[in-house]
């Protein structure tokens, strides 16, 4: 009953003392102006850093007495108002901002479901907001602003954040369900989703016409579940990135397990795979591809070459200028390119190896 009168009158209002009998029993109330009470001051040393710093509010005091109290009348078993004060020493909220005040900012059922369902559909709380506004007709007739879009949207992906595993395999089950040509394998160890592999048409037509040369790689760690993703590509007619599939593992050993979901549903192997000097992709690759051959990536081998003790400045100025076939291995012996005549000595000299030799000699390097 207060609250609407506050409502209509322009205020907001806050609970104020209570006191009860020896039965725990409510028997006085008080509600009071949001603007009741004094405000405290508060002297802050600006240049002292260990200060503890006052939190600001938008709700200033302004000692209000508008108030009601309610007395508990035990013959009727109801609350009746015995004491009331009208009178406010502030401005009280134009009707045009009444949907401002704090209580009628409390998102309803119908916003927040409308949130929800806006971020399925990749629509975020900003234009969410202006949506809902264009539906209802005016942004006064919505319970909140964008703040409180945003707030309950954080506050939702906070909720799922616990959940949120399940909601991606059930989502993930659906669509194998009803997208035609959508694959989908999933691990889960004690209790806990270990590994993703999925692949939906598109990847899958762009690895039958473009499947002779795949790529993959992993990001290592950089999402909030500790996770590393694996990215299945290859290179089209154009000579553009295109993606075959995708993984999300825990660690190096579930490589195999990756690679088996691959076959499973693509039934070919690449004719080459190209992949950094991973110990873990090596073993995957030997297990279940029988007939692609692997090699390694060229721009992870000159990012490491600087590391190599063996190299010198001139590492970029460089020929291959001798190779040998050594237990199904090409050994590149790459010598530092010199005004003078190099000598045949083991100084400035690194080696890489790829798992089979190539069967044409590669004059340069670079």
């Amino acid at each position: 009953m207060y609250h609407e009168y506050a409502y209509y009158s322009g205020f907001e209002i806050r609970k104020g003392s209570q006191k009860t009998n020896l039965s725990g029993i409510v028997r006085q109330k008080y509600y009071l102006c949001h603007r009741a009470g004094e405000r405290k001051k508060v002297n802050i040393d600006s240049l002292e850093r260990n200060e503890k710093q006052v939190r600001k509010s938008s709700m200033e005091s302004t000692g209000c007495k508008a108030r009601v109290r309610f007395d508990l009348d035990y013959l009727n078993e109801t609350y009746i108002i015995a004491d009331f004060h009208a009178i406010h020493n502030h401005e009280l909220v134009p009707r045009e901002y009444r949907h401002l005040c704090k209580t009628d900012r409390q998102l309803k059922y119908a916003e927040q479901l409308f949130v929800y369902n806006a971020s399925i559909s990749n629509v975020g709380p900003t234009k969410a907001h202006q949506l809902y506004s264009n539906l209802k007709g005016s942004s006064l007739n919505v319970n909140g602003t964008v703040d409180d879009f945003r707030n309950w949207k954080r506050d939702l992906n906070v909720y799922i954040n616990e959940s949120d595993a399940q909601i991606l395999v059930n989502k993930m089950m659906e669509m194998r369900e009803h997208i035609p040509g959508f694959a989908f394998e999933y691990k889960v160890d004690n209790s806990e989703l270990h590994s993703l592999f999925w692949a939906d048409n598109v990847a899958r037509r762009n690895y039958e016409e473009f499947s002779d040369i795949m790529s993959f790689d992993a990001t290592y760690r950089t999402n909030r579940y500790n996770m590393m993703f694996v990215p299945f590509t290859g290179i089209d007619n154009h000579n553009k990135c295109v993606t075959f599939a995708a993984g999300l593992i825990r660690d190096e050993k579930q490589y195999t397990w990756l690679l088996k979901c691959f076959m499973d549903n693509f039934k070919k192997e690449p004719t080459m795979v190209v992949t950094d000097q991973d110990k873990a992709m090596e073993i995957g690759i030997k297990n279940i591809f029988k007939t692609a051959k692997h090699r390694l990536c060229m721009w992870h081998i000159t990012q490491k070459l600087p590391t190599k003790k063996e190299i010198e400045a001139g590492l970029y100025d460089c020929l291959v200028v001798q190779m040998t076939a050594e237990e199904e291995c090409q050994i590149y012996i790459i010598n530092e390119m010199l005004k003078r005549k190099v000598k045949e000595t083991r100084q400035n000299v690194i080696q890489y190896k790829t798992l089979s030799p190539f069967r044409s000699p590669l004059p340069t390097l670079f």
